[in-house]
């Protein structure tokens, strides 16, 4: 009686042994699912509370982090900031040549009603470089390049300066002042009065120098 009463206390025990880890479990089940549903909701509440979450695709794999609405408006706003800074960029550059282009043509002015033509020529070359649509610079360098008896490179200037500005009457009058009173050349020194004169019919200089040519 004995054993058998051992045989079935120990029977017994390796029931409940081998029930034991699925009595766990079953009784760890219902806190397990609960606290999946808990997480599920916790995802869904980031998702519309509008949090930055890795979405799931169709396939259930995750996908890129979800921009917030702040992040979006502070994106948004760089392009109109860039923008401005780029046309200010573009304005300081189409103002500056200009401006730099006219220092160093006052220079040169200065510079050579001081006497030193040498100098001065030095300026108006560099206002030409700055600015290379004007034609003021090169009228300049012709007067300093007559003043240092290179007549051929002033009116080489000159003629620049007509292809330049065709419509300007005033390098046309100083491309003929320099035919007529220093190289001799009455023939193109009338065309380019006639030239100046037909630009600027008030232009008293031009009609003066046709006046005296006419003689």
């Amino acid at each position: 009686e004995r054993r058998a009463a051992r045989r079935s206390r120990h029977e017994g025990v390796a029931r409940a042994t081998a029930t034991a880890p699925e009595q766990a479990a079953a009784a760890a089940a219902p806190w397990t699912a609960a606290g999946d549903a808990e997480a599920d909701d916790g995802r869904a509440a980031v998702r519309d509370d509008g949090t930055a979450v890795r979405e799931r695709g169709e396939d259930g794999a995750s996908g890129t982090a979800r921009t917030t609405p702040a992040r979006q408006a502070r994106r948004s706003g760089w392009a109109p900031r860039v923008v401005a800074s780029a046309a200010l960029l573009l304005l300081a550059a189409s103002w500056l040549p200009p401006y730099l282009a006219l220092r160093a043509e006052n220079a040169a002015l200065a510079a050579s009603s001081d006497g030193d033509v040498a100098t001065a020529l030095d300026h108006a070359r560099r206002a030409a470089a700055w600015d290379p649509l004007a034609v003021g610079p090169l009228i300049t360098e012709a007067t300093l390049l007559q003043q240092l008896g290179r007549n051929r490179e002033a009116l080489e200037r000159l003629q620049a300066a007509t292809k330049l500005q065709p419509q300007n009457f005033v390098v046309w009058y100083e491309l003929g002042v320099l035919q007529h009173g220093t190289l001799g050349r009455d023939k193109a020194a009338r065309a380019a009065f006639t030239r100046a004169l037909a630009l600027n019919p008030d232009d008293a200089a031009s009609r003066y120098e046709l006046e005296l040519l006419a003689q």
